[in-house]
């Protein structure tokens, strides 16, 4: 079978639309001939008749293609013995492509090279085409060209009919599929030891290993909210997910319970193609403990590979988290963010190693929050947000202090800049021998629709003066937040707080 190859043509109509280097004829309705199924899929397994490349996940009915990379499906053989009046059906829809993208359907016919079928950014429902007579058999290939994971294209039915009363169906007259295939090397990461890059070490500069080596501590699938999309800014390219909450699962030691909702979980794209991946969740266990949990994480192929940091309550039976190291592997499925996190990791004998690249050209992500500048003082006032708050979620005394998260609900902001506070993030207090310090993390939605990331933090242990962070699109009217000093204050108030930025002296 031929490579893939790049197709370039971009459509402009929203509807997708057809073209053979033959004639093609779009069809309301299958032959009034009672046609032979020739090939038919639906989905319904993970044992399908095609091969996939990339960001491909098959559920219970559908084939669901993810942009941001490859995403191809290309069918088996599908032998015709040179059956006439082909029919092709495909059931498909997509969401969310911009102008150039799009979902594309090929064929090829006895071995010749692919040729277009549909290509269309806005599709739904079924689609159906007459194919030319093939003398011996077709190969059918689907494919996503978009540039986010946020855009996708489902695929649930493929339908071949020939008419033809011989009886033959898929491979008919041709070689037996190949029971036990090659499944090709696997990928370079695959059990290897990865060394992080020295400005993202995630706490194991000397190297992450593979984290099934360990003992399974548990797993859980966190459904997605509304993904964040906030684009090219001085450390690289943001993604912000709000993941809902869910259960633990496959839990050992006793630790049962659910991570609690509200959380984001931060993704960093750089130039090189590196990931860099920070999250914060809160477990609630069965019997009401509360757990702090901080993630940090480097690209692992298609999944990430990070190092989790817990502080449970020191009186608690859970205090054992506090020892030893935990490994976990994040993976973004259709259904959400899939976690799994394993302890007692070693790294296998004879593993290759895998370095990340650095990037130093762009700005680095600092993994602790900074402190206020001695000397800052309060210039002109840029903007003022009301933020809405939960209820307080208190860890109590552990490892590092008394631990206090304060979730973030929503509110707005007006000045210089205005519009929403996102629902999301928190604010994570932590008390150190009568000193408090903050960070909170959040988004802003502007009017005009673009997203700024929110890193506050202050240390009220040396003064009243917080340092808010903004990562704002470097595109967009709001670059400038990305290169100017802040500082700020913050009024609390009943389910809310105000919190003033000004301009640092």
């Amino acid at each position: 079978m031929e490579g893939l190859r790049p197709y370039s043509r971009h459509f402009t109509s929203r509807k997708g639309w057809l073209s053979l280097g033959f004639v093609a004829a779009v069809l309301p309705t299958l032959s009034a001939a009672a046609p032979q199924v020739l090939f038919e899929e639906n989905f319904d397994s993970d044992a399908i008749a095609f091969s996939t490349e990339g960001r491909i996940w098959i559920r219970d009915g559908y084939a669901r293609f993810r942009g941001g990379e490859a995403a191809v499906i290309t069918s088996d053989i599908i032998y015709t013995n040179g059956l006439k009046g082909l029919s092709l059906l495909w059931d498909r829809e997509t969401s969310g492509l911009d102008a150039g993208e799009q979902l594309i359907v090929e064929v090829s016919l006895d071995g010749g090279t692919f040729q277009l079928l549909e290509g269309g950014r806005d599709l739904s429902g079924e689609s159906q085409v007459q194919l030319p007579d093939a003398d011996r058999f077709v190969q059918l290939r689907f494919r996503l060209e978009a540039s986010s994971f946020l855009e996708r294209g489902d695929l649930r039915t493929v339908v071949l009919t020939g008419d033809s009363d011989t009886g033959c169906t898929i491979n008919c007259g041709g070689p037996e599929p190949d029971p036990d295939p090659d499944p090709g090397e696997p990928p370079v990461t695959a059990g290897a030891t990865i060394i992080p890059d020295s400005t993202w070490t995630c706490g194991m500069p000397g190297g992450i290993p593979d984290p099934t080596t360990g003992e399974l501590v548990f797993r859980t699938l966190l459904p997605v909210n509304d993904i964040l999309e906030v684009g090219q800014t001085p450390y690289g390219e943001r993604t912000v997910l709000p993941v809902a909450g869910a259960r633990l699962t496959d839990t050992s030691n006793g630790l049962q319970g659910s991570i609690l909702p509200g959380s984001l979980d931060f993704d960093l794209t750089l130039p090189s193609g590196a990931r860099e991946h920070e999250s914060r969740y809160t477990i609630e266990t069965s019997n009401r403990d509360l757990i702090y949990m901080r993630n940090c994480g480097v690209a692992d192929g298609d999944k990430t590979r990070f190092v989790a940091r817990f502080e449970a309550p020191q009186r608690s039976e859970y205090r054992w988290l506090h020892e030893g190291v935990y490994v976990g592997v994040r993976e973004i499925t259709p259904d959400g963010v899939a976690l799994s996190v394993y302890r007692n990791i070693t790294a296998r004998p004879g593993a290759e190693t895998v370095r990340v690249p650095s990037d130093n050209s762009v700005r680095q992500q600092s993994w602790d929050c900074p402190a206020v500048a001695p000397g800052s003082r309060q210039g002109d006032q840029v903007l003022q947000a009301r933020v809405g708050i939960g209820g307080f979620q208190s860890v109590g005394e552990s490892r590092d202090g008394a631990r206090r998260i304060i979730p973030i609900t929503g509110g707005s902001f007006s000045g210089s800049v205005s519009g929403s506070v996102n629902p999301g993030g928190a604010d994570y207090q932590l008390t150190v021998g009568g000193d408090l310090t903050l960070e909170a993390r959040y988004t802003l939605r502007t009017n005009d629709g673009e997203l700024i990331v929110v890193r506050n933090c202050g240390d009220y242990g040396s003064g009243d003066l917080t340092l808010p962070l903004f990562e704002a699109p470097t595109a967009s009217r709001y670059d400038w937040m990305n290169h100017t000093d802040f500082v700020g204050t913050i009024t609390p108030g009943l389910r809310r707080v105000t919190i003033t930025v000004f301009e640092r002296r």
